[in-house]
């Protein structure tokens, strides 16, 4: 929000596009005027962050900055022994490996 209300234009993202939609409805409503756009994409596949990329390009025309903000937990135990491999790989997966994709897939653009 702090982007939009200094004029910033912003592009936003979500594994759904349902998501994606009310953040972008409720961002225009917040901030009248607000510039910002969105698609879905999964950050832990590398497909969808290189469609992310060329989305932005595609609407903003550069990216000068980029915010990895994406993150999961997948289970409400709260012991680590109590995870499953499968949920400990998916929040993993998600946290480092779509951080480190979606870096990459930034300094590409800025460089």
């Amino acid at each position: 929000r702090e982007f939009l209300k200094r004029g910033d234009r912003v592009v936003i993202t979500s594994r759904s596009q349902k998501s994606v939609d009310a953040t972008l409805e409720e961002l225009r409503t917040f901030i009248p005027g607000a510039q910002v756009t969105g698609c879905a994409a999964d950050v832990s596949k590398g497909a969808d962050v290189d469609e992310l990329a060329k989305f932005s390009v595609d609407q903003l025309g550069a990216v000068d900055l980029w915010i990895n903000n994406a993150g999961t937990i997948s289970s409400k135990k709260e012991k680590l022994a109590d995870l499953s491999q499968e949920e400990i790989a998916g929040t993993v997966t998600t946290n480092l490996v779509g951080s480190l994709l979606c870096t990459q897939a930034a300094l590409k653009l800025m460089t």
